[in-house]
């Protein structure tokens, strides 16, 4: 079975039904059409996602689920979610446990490997930060812990629009759900 690397968005839209992309997020996340991956930085940006939408999310939810944490806080709300969420999908968070040393002016010390790979491949791929420290994880998913990574699955357009430079840097189609979903069950 392929693997496949699932961008934070992926996640994000198998929650909203009002996502264009929900259904087939939703069923990529919760089918074994291939191995979803991602890495430690997914938890991290899902849990800030899920801090802003608390409101949005509590208007979806039964009345029995409202009383029930109508006097949680927002911290207390997130994580419920946060964990509701990460309990429903099919997918294996992978750790890049590497540092490495970095001299540049103005610091000379040791930094996680995926922002060094960033510092390295922001001018090449012209991505947010969010988005190299993604590709940088690929890069380390494929090199230490030598899982090949076949498919990027994401919605971001910027990461769509700049595939063929990632494609060059990893050997790996970035994909949409939907997509991938046609791709792998036809």
């Amino acid at each position: 079975m392929k693997n496949a690397y699932i961008d934070t968005n992926i996640v994000v839209s198998s929650i909203k039904p009002d996502d264009i992309f929900y259904s087939d997020s939703k069923k990529l996340l919760s089918n074994s059409i291939v191995n979803c991956l991602s890495s430690t930085l997914l938890l991290v940006e899902l849990k800030a996602v899920l801090t802003k939408q608390v409101d949005n999310i509590e208007k979806n939810l039964s009345r029995e689920i409202k009383n029930l944490i109508k006097d949680f806080t927002l911290e207390e709300k997130t994580e419920v979610f946060f964990n509701y969420v990460m309990e429903k999908i099919y997918l294996e968070i992978l750790e890049v446990p590497t540092i490495e040393r970095l001299d540049i002016p103005s610091y000379n010390g040791s930094i996680y490997t995926p922002y060094a790979i960033s510092l390295k491949i922001s001018a090449f791929t012209q991505l947010k930060t969010l988005d190299n420290l993604h590709i940088s994880h690929i890069m380390q998913i494929n090199h230490i812990l030598n899982k090949k990574i076949d498919y990027f699955v994401t919605t971001d357009k910027m990461i769509q629009k700049n595939k063929m430079k990632i494609n060059e840097l990893l050997s790996i189609i970035v994909i949409t759900p939907n997509k991938l979903i046609e791709l792998e069950t036809t």
